[in-house]
Formats: structure tokens, sequence, C-alpha cells
């Protein structure tokens, strides 16, 4: 365990963090507008190829990593990133509560606060 702390340093485990945030991205718009109606989450499950299922593996696997590898992370406001990911990660339930409405502002904001971080401008 020791070996594996050392090498997932604070650095790596930052970069490895907001780059699988900013893979997992398009999967999470993918989910979003081709198989998310009304009626719920691929509710029409007969309309679906193996391809929106592999679509929603990778946003949620890739979110996941995110939020745990961020804890890991030494960046200034990983806290808020973690939190913001998390309520955006469990709104996509309800699209039209109020949750729902922020989901696309706030994950642009994360995906900009990502990009900085990898960049360096946000220490």
């Amino acid at each position: 365990m020791k070996r594996f702390l050392e090498f997932l340093s604070p650095d790596r485990a930052t970069r490895i963090a907001f780059l699988s945030f900013l893979a997992a991205s398009p999967a999470y718009y993918i989910c979003r507008s081709k198989h998310f109606c009304m009626a719920g989450h691929l509710q029409h499950s007969d309309d679906y190829t193996p391809l929106a299922y592999l679509t929603d593996a990778l946003w949620v696997i890739g979110f996941l990593c995110s939020i745990i590898l961020a804890f890991r992370s030494d960046v200034t406001f990983r806290y808020v990133f973690v939190f913001a990911l998390g309520v955006t990660f469990l709104c996509i339930a309800d699209p039209n509560s109020i949750g729902g409405l922020l989901q696309i502002p706030v994950h642009v904001a994360l995906g900009l606060f990502a990009v900085a971080c990898l960049l360096g401008w946000i220490p």
C-alpha cells in the first residue's frame, strides 16, 4: 500500500482526476442528449444499442475516479470540485429539479476548473 501511495502522489492524482473528468464529460453529454427523456433514464430500452450502456459506464467510472482521486490531490479548491461533481452526478436522476437545471453550467465551470488546474493556473 505504501508503494501505491508513493506512486499516486498528490500531483499525479490531480492530473489523473481532472483528465478522467474531462475524458468522461463527452460520454455524460451523450447520455443526457441521446437516451434520457422525460420518462427517465433508458426508459425505452428496446431502442438502445450496447453503445448506450458503454457511454453510461464510461462517464460513471470517469466521474467516480475523479471524485476519489480529487481527495488525494493537493489542489486548493478540491473539496468544492468533489462536492459539485457529486451533486452533478446525483442530480441526473431528476433532470427537472433545480439541480437538473444547474447541471450544465456547473459542469462547464468544473471543466474550466479542471483545465486551469492541469495548466497550473490554480495551485
